[in-house]
């Protein structure tokens, strides 16, 4: 039998060990110490570090815009040519944004390398504000045989022109960016597997672990997308998104949105290394429903107005939640929201129709005055009001779209007539707001304020 003493003794080293745990596990950013859960997520309850991804970013001069109106991340589209060649980026007309011009587009070579040298630390044109990239593959068109082939390609051209410089130690002399490789569908698996392929062959295989992450843009089933992933068990780094054009977001279901999230926070699933690290919501552009995202614990969003989310950011009910993400912050690293929130009532959730008419009407009006300025910018009159500069420029661009006629004619011979790279035409003929564009979009936008009816 033993001495009380001893009994007293041993009872007091258990309840020092105990509450010693219990303060351990009570921080409020807390990592989660389990050598058999792989990445540990992190406890967030203030400023999660939050990717504003600017959405079809396709040329050159919408990329500095982009990025002044506040976005940290862009998203472009990558054509693909018939035979499965990654030509130029570009969205094309269908499914297009309202309120967007969607002709807009680059050769890719040219895009990467430009977006290379924004992002490489030692260049004189490096820009710290641009984080990451996701690349939204157009793969419909391409047969299932050729898609290993496009992935292979694409993985190419990523290493000739965006990750050539680029070391496993982080040189200053390569790019720094990040890549989302976002696929359609389940069934463009072989995709992934040929750019993998390529990657791991040229002995580049850690841009896969630190630079390239994975994505299924068109709302597949959930449970269909994680059994991909499960089948891709060297694929790591893995965003998932849920949403609709801009057009239809107002009256989106986010149920889906907000399984996702649970998923992403649910600790059962962190034993899995191919699992989501961030989940975002596309396209958002109206305020009152960037609110309602930010309201779902989203880690991005994709918009086609950045300033909105970034007004939104510094609300009072979100500016102690959220903050831009910078380069310290990893978009491989899953945050894990307190699963005790208190939930948000479902009229801040889901505000009725006519509350979300209400609060819009003013981004409407501001959409709809930057898309006639735009399409005003790209008409064949406003080029001839400012005819000196226009000649000049003209030359210049009549040698460039032979090029192009040569490139595209060669690449893409057998596009079909919406999207035929014969007829390629430059939609930034005139760069420069000039005065008279500013008068043309101010009355514009006087006469809307006076049929809307609508004050700022």
């Amino acid at each position: 039998m033993l001495n009380l003493p001893y009994v007293l003794l041993i009872w007091m080293l258990f309840n020092m060990v105990n509450s010693l745990a219990t303060k351990n596990t009570t921080n409020n950013n807390v990592s989660i110490q389990h050598p058999s859960l792989g990445p540990k997520p992190k406890f967030y309850h203030t400023n999660r570090p939050f990717f504003n991804i600017a959405h079809m970013v396709n040329s050159l001069n919408e990329l500095n815009d982009y990025l002044n109106r506040g976005a940290n991340a862009i998203e472009t589209d990558v054509y693909f040519s018939s035979n499965a060649t990654p030509v130029y980026t570009f969205h094309g007309k269908s499914n297009c944004d309202c309120f967007r011009r969607c002709g807009e587009r680059e050769r890719i070579d040219i895009f990467f390398e430009r977006i290379r040298l924004l992002t490489t630390p030692s260049s004189p044109v490096f820009d710290k504000r641009l984080l990451l990239i996701i690349l939204d593959l157009k793969l419909l068109r391409i047969s299932h045989s050729a898609k290993a082939s496009a992935g292979q390609q694409l993985a190419s051209l990523l290493l000739s022109h965006l990750y050539n410089m680029t070391t496993r130690d982080n040189s200053p002399d390569g790019s720094r960016l990040r890549a989302v490789i976002s696929i359609s569908h389940v069934f463009d698996y072989d995709f992934v597997l040929g750019f993998v392929n390529e990657i791991e062959s040229h002995g580049r295989d850690f841009l896969l672990a630190d630079k390239i992450g994975w994505d299924v843009g068109m709302n597949d089933p959930l449970f269909a997308i994680e059994s991909m992933w499960k089948r891709l068990d060297m694929v790591v780094n893995i965003w998932q998104g849920d949403g609709r054009s801009n057009c239809m977001t107002p009256f989106y279901n986010l149920g889906r949105l907000t399984q996702i999230v649970k998923r992403r926070d649910n600790p059962s699933f962190f034993a899995i290394k191919n699992y989501i690290r961030k989940v975002y919501q596309w396209t958002v552009d109206l305020t009152v429903n960037i609110r309602t995202a930010f309201r779902s614990d989203v880690d991005a969003i994709i918009t086609n107005h950045p300033e909105r989310v970034c007004n939104v950011m510094r609300e009072s009910e979100f500016a102690s939640r959220y903050r831009m993400a910078t380069y310290e912050d990893s978009p491989w690293e899953r945050i894990w929201t307190r699963p005790t929130r208190p939930q948000t009532s479902s009229m801040l959730t889901k505000p009725t129709l006519g509350l979300k008419l209400v609060n819009s009407a003013g981004d409407m009006l501001d959409s709809m005055t930057r898309f006639m300025v735009d399409a005003l910018r790209s008409q064949t009159l406003l080029r001839y009001l400012f005819l000196s500069s226009y000649k000049q420029r003209q030359q210049q661009q009549q040698q460039q779209q032979s090029y192009n006629y040569n490139y595209y004619r060669t690449m893409d011979h057998d596009d079909d007539d919406d999207n035929d790279g014969n007829n390629v035409e430059s939609n930034d003929s005139v760069t420069t707001t000039t005065t008279t564009e500013l008068v043309i979009a101010r009355i514009i936008q006087l006469l809307m304020k006076l049929v809307i009816g609508q004050k700022h």
